[in-house]
């Protein structure tokens, strides 16, 4: 009997289906404990497999990487287009620990020897900023242009004056950090 349980991926499922799967399951080993993993928002099918073992009093822990993992094996949410299904079933044969669809009545699933994670390359936050700023570069012409004297009515509140100056100072800063 496997001491922890890792559930993850984005396949579509019923309620019914996780509950019925996770409780004959826990029905056995009351000293379980689940892995919630996801790297963005969590599933429905880990809300529901949360939520329901909490009710049942089930250890849960979530957390957005996955690890390495003694005497456990993978609840798959499986997905065919999900690189977190994906991802989950490759570190499951690097760990040589068995997989199971919760999508499909926990069927063993047996990974390819070719599999591999599916790394999605993530964009520099400076390359990031930067398409903010060509994406925005009349707003940022309007923060840092100096030169133009506000209409007297618009800042009348000596507040909103203050926090209008704190922000050009930043915005000129920033645009001026960014232009290095």
């Amino acid at each position: 009997m496997y001491e922890n349980i890792v559930v993850v991926g984005n396949g579509k499922t019923s309620r019914e289906n996780v509950e019925a799967l996770i409780d004959d399951y826990i029905y056995a080993n009351k000293e379980i404990v689940f892995h919630l993993i996801s790297t963005g928002k969590q599933s429905d099918g880990q809300v529901w497999a949360k939520q329901y073992l909490t009710d049942k009093k089930i250890s849960v822990e979530v957390g957005n990487t996955l690890e390495t993992y003694k005497n456990a094996a993978f609840f798959i949410l499986w997905d065919d287009e999900d690189d977190e299904s994906v991802n989950a079933l490759a570190t499951a044969k690097e760990q040589g620990l068995p997989a199971f669809d919760l999508t499909n009545g926990l069927v063993e699933i047996s990974p390819s020897e070719t599999i591999e994670k599916i790394e999605r390359p993530r964009p520099h936050v400076a390359e990031l900023i930067e398409k903010v700023i060509e994406d925005n570069n009349e707003l940022l012409d309007m923060l840092t242009d100096s030169d133009e004297e506000p209409e007297e009515d618009v800042y009348e509140d000596p507040l909103y004056e203050a926090v209008r100056v704190i922000a050009s100072i930043f915005a000129e800063e920033f645009a001026r950090v960014l232009k290095k």
